[in-house]
């Protein structure tokens, strides 16, 4: 798994497992067969197409969007929309 840290500016489209540390300022997409771990910040929104999956640890500043994807949330989002139901944990904050 890769680890992504400093400040980037955007759309990132994933090309393997990625534990993201840092800042995006702009959206970022998970493909099939990939595994997001966010630590960080995304000020966009979090495209999980079907067959990736995400822990989304961190804050984005936007919507979570799961076309498909395994998709649990521990962090704070704003929103969280999608053709299929993502996991929430009680301790997670999401804004709308």
């Amino acid at each position: 798994m890769e680890s992504i840290r400093g400040h980037h500016v955007g759309r990132q489209v994933l090309a393997g497992d990625v534990a993201f540390h840092g800042l995006l300022d702009g959206d970022m997409v998970v493909p099939e067969g990939v595994h997001l771990i966010l630590h960080g910040t995304v000020n966009g929104n979090v495209f999980i197409e079907e067959g990736g999956s995400a822990d989304i640890r961190g804050m984005v500043n936007g919507t979570i969007v799961n076309n498909g994807g395994d998709v649990s949330i521990y962090g704070a989002v704003e929103s969280v929309t999608g053709t299929h139901a993502s996991h929430i944990d009680p301790h997670a904050v999401i804004q709308h």
